[in-house]
């Protein structure tokens, strides 16, 4: 289901305004820091442009394929399944960063809501936000904060 994830990603990097409001970039991979010395080639799977010059987290995001939630879909033909992907947000924990994070936050559910992309098959991927996770102290990257928007395809059919 690695179109849904590109897709979203796709949606979002697309947008001028969210760009701005996430300068660490948009991400299809876990956010990662380098851990490898300045002047050498980044580590393997970082993420190095979402922190800034001192390792410090800078507003981003993460746009990671749910496979559990990948489920046959009972409403519609026998086609027919479910998906999603979680869009992780971070930022570092001082209120007008957590207020821009916020921002991001709203103008992603507005850029996904009702969506529609295309599957690798012609499929209709229609979006829908189905949870938000409200900003929270981040424990895998300390002193991020870390916010989710789960973002769900209904009534996807495959070819």
């Amino acid at each position: 289901m690695d179109t849904l994830q590109n897709g979203v990603a796709k949606l979002l990097r697309d947008d001028e305004t969210l760009g701005e409001l996430l300068p660490g970039g948009i991400w299809t991979r876990q956010i990662m820091p380098n851990s490898n010395p300045a002047g050498t080639d980044p580590t393997p799977g970082s993420t190095p442009d979402a922190f800034d010059h001192a390792g410090r987290i800078k507003r981003c995001a993460a746009v990671l394929y749910d496979d559990v939630s990948a489920v046959r879909n009972p409403v519609g033909p026998d086609s027919a399944y479910m998906g999603g992907v979680n869009i992780f947000l971070r930022c570092l924990p001082h209120e007008t960063e957590k207020r821009k994070l916020h921002d991001a936050a709203e103008r992603i559910i507005a850029l996904c809501e009702g969506a529609v992309l295309t599957g690798t098959r012609g499929e209709g991927l229609v979006l829908s936000i189905s949870a938000r996770m409200m900003p929270t102290d981040d424990p895998n990257l300390p002193p991020a904060v870390v916010d989710m928007i789960r973002v769900q395809t209904d009534s996807v059919w495959r070819v």
